[in-house]
C-alpha cells in the first residue's frame, strides 16, 4: 500500500485479517449464536497480531507517535493525527460508485462519495479501533470485550467493549465504518476519535472503576467469562416464573416455551462479567421485558422472544427503510389497532431531514423527521400517539426513557400504571 512518510510515498506491506468460511460471507444479523462465538474467538486471537502490525507501521513514521501508545485517551489524538497525514484515499470504480448510487432514492444519491481509502488502510482503521477499544479497557475495568447484544440492531453479534449502562456496547467495527467515510471526504479531524471516547465515557455507569495494571495481554486473549457459564440457582428459576406469571396477567407473554432457559443462558454466558445478573436484580422486571423485546434464534434465523413487547435500539438510522421498518414493528405490537398501509421512508443525511408516509383509515400521511446522524428521532411516537388519540384510542405506544436501547409497549393507561409499579423506571407516553 501507498503510506506517505515525511511526504513522500512508499509502498509497504499491511496484511488483510480476513475470516473464512461463513464468517465472511454472512453478516451480523444472520450469524447464529455459535457463529457469532466462532467470529468473535477468531477476532479476539487475532488482537496481538493486528496491534503489532500497526505499531511497526506507525513506527516507520519516526515521529515518537508510537512511543505515546500507551492506551490513554489523549493517545488517541496522537495515533489519529498519524492516520490523518498518512492515510492514502483513492478513487472509487466507476461500478462500486454507481452500485451505492442505486442503493439510494434518486434525490439522495448526491451523498455517494467518490473517494474511498485505500484497500489495506482500510484494515489500519479497523487496528486502530482495536486500539481504541481497548483504552475504553484500560480507562475502566468493568469494560470487557464481548459479544454485542441486540443481534437485529447495527453492531449487534460484533465483538464490541461491553459494561456500559443499559446495556449499551462499543462495536469498534462499526465505529470505524463511519471514521472511513469520514477521513475519506475530508471531515475527519485529529480530534474525532478523543471525542467519541469521552462522549461514550458518559454512557459508563456511576463510578470510575479504574484499572489497577495494563490489561492489553488480559484483553488479547479470549476472557474466560466467555468461556464458560455459572450454573443457575432454583431461586433465580424460580424470580424468573414468578414474573412471567405476573406478566401474563398484563398480556405480556412470550411466543415460544423455552424462555426461561434462554433467560437464563443470557444471564450466565458472561461469567465473571455479570453485568446482566447485576441489572436482573436491580431491576427483574425491566430485564425481563427488554429480554422479551429483543432477538433469539430459531430454526437459524432471528426472531423477537414476545409480539407484546419491542426492544428498540435508539441509534439505528442506517438506511432508508429503518422508519418503515420501526412502524411496520409497532403495527405488530399492537395488534393491528394501529392498522395502517403502504409505508415508506426515507433518509437524507446531507441535510439532516427524514420522512415517512403512509396510509390510516384511507388518509395519506406524510411527516418530517430530524436526521440527528444514526440517532432515531422519538418524536415518531408522538406524532403517533397524537394520531391515535385524535382517532379516538384508548390505547398508546409507551416506552422507557429513551437511551442506546429503550423499550416499547402498546397498552391502555391502566396496564401501563399496573408495569409503572413492577419496574424501577416507568414508561412514559409521548402525547405532548
Amino acid at each position: 500500500m501507498k503510506y506517505m512518510i515525511n511526504d513522500e510515498p512508499k509502498i509497504v506491506e499491511y496484511k488483510l485479517f480476513i475470516p473464512q468460511g461463513s464468517m465472511l460471507t454472512k453478516k451480523f444479523p444472520e450469524m447464529s449464536k455459535s457463529e457469532a462465538q466462532q467470529f468473535f474467538n477468531w477476532f479476539i486471537e487475532g488482537i496481538h497480531p493486528r496491534l503489532e502490525q500497526l505499531k511497526n507501521l506507525i513506527a516507520m513514521a519516526n515521529d515518537g507517535t508510537v512511543e505515546k501508545m500507551d492506551y490513554s485517551p489523549g493517545s488517541l489524538v496522537d495515533v489519529f493525527t498519524w492516520f490523518l497525514k498518512s492515510v492514502n484515499v483513492v478513487e472509487k470504480g466507476i461500478e462500486q460508485y454507481e452500485k451505492e448510487c442505486m442503493a439510494l432514492p434518486e434525490f439522495l444519491r448526491y451523498q455517494v462519495a467518490h473517494k474511498q481509502l485505500e484497500l489495506e488502510w482500510m484494515q489500519v482503521i479497523n487496528d486502530i479501533g482495536v486500539y481504541m477499544a481497548l483504552c475504553f479497557s484500560e480507562y475502566d475495568e468493568r469494560l470487557k470485550w464481548g459479544i454485542a447484544p441486540y443481534p437485529k440492531a447495527a453492531g449487534g453479534n460484533s465483538p464490541a467493549i461491553i459494561g456500559f449502562q443499559n446495556k449499551m456496547f462499543f462495536s469498534p467495527m462499526l465505529m470505524m465504518n463511519v471514521v472511513m467515510g469520514k477521513a475519506a471526504d475530508g471531515r475527519a479531524t485529529n480530534t474525532s476519535l478523543f471525542d467519541t471516547f469521552n462522549t461514550w465515557i458518559k454512557k459508563l455507569p456511576p463510578g470510575r472503576v479504574e484499572t489497577p495494571k495494563k490489561v492489553v495481554q488480559k484483553d488479547i486473549q479470549i476472557s474466560q467469562q466467555c468461556k464458560s457459564a455459572n450454573k443457575e440457582t432454583p431461586n433465580e428459576k424460580t424470580q424468573l416464573n414468578e414474573i412471567l406469571h405476573t406478566l401474563a396477567e398484563l398480556e405480556i407473554k412470550p411466543k415460544r416455551e423455552g424462555f426461561v432457559e434462554h433467560v437464563l443462558e443470557s444471564l450466565l454466558q458472561n461469567g465473571e462479567n455479570n453485568y446482566e445478573i447485576e441489572y436482573f436484580k436491580e431491576d427483574p422486571y425491566s430485564y425481563i421485558l427488554s429480554c422479551l423485546g429483543g432477538d433469539y434464534e430459531y430454526n437459524n434465523d432471528f426472531e423477537r422472544l414476545s409480539d407484546d413487547v419491542y426492544l428498540l435500539d435508539a441509534e439505528c438510522v442506517e438506511d432508508d427503510s429503518i422508519y418503515a421498518d420501526i412502524v411496520s414493528n409497532l403495527i405488530v405490537l399492537s395488534r393491528g389497532n394501529f392498522n395502517i398501509s403502504d409505508v415508506k421512508s426515507a433518509v437524507d443525511y446531507e441535510n439532516e431531514k427524514a420522512y415517512i408516509s403512509f396510509l390510516y383509515k384511507g388518509i395519506p400521511y406524510f411527516w418530517d423527521l430530524k436526521c440527528d446522524n444514526d440517532w432515531l428521532d422519538m418524536s415518531l411516537f408522538k406524532k403517533i400517539n397524537q394520531l391515535l388519540q385524535e382517532n379516538a384510542s384508548t390505547m398508546f405506544f409507551y416506552t422507557t426513557e429513551p437511551d442506546q436501547a429503550f423499550t416499547v409497549l402498546f397498552k391502555s393507561p391502566e396496564v401501563i400504571d399496573r408495569v409503572n409499579q413492577l419496574v424501577k423506571f416507568p414508561f412514559k407516553c409521548f402525547l405532548t
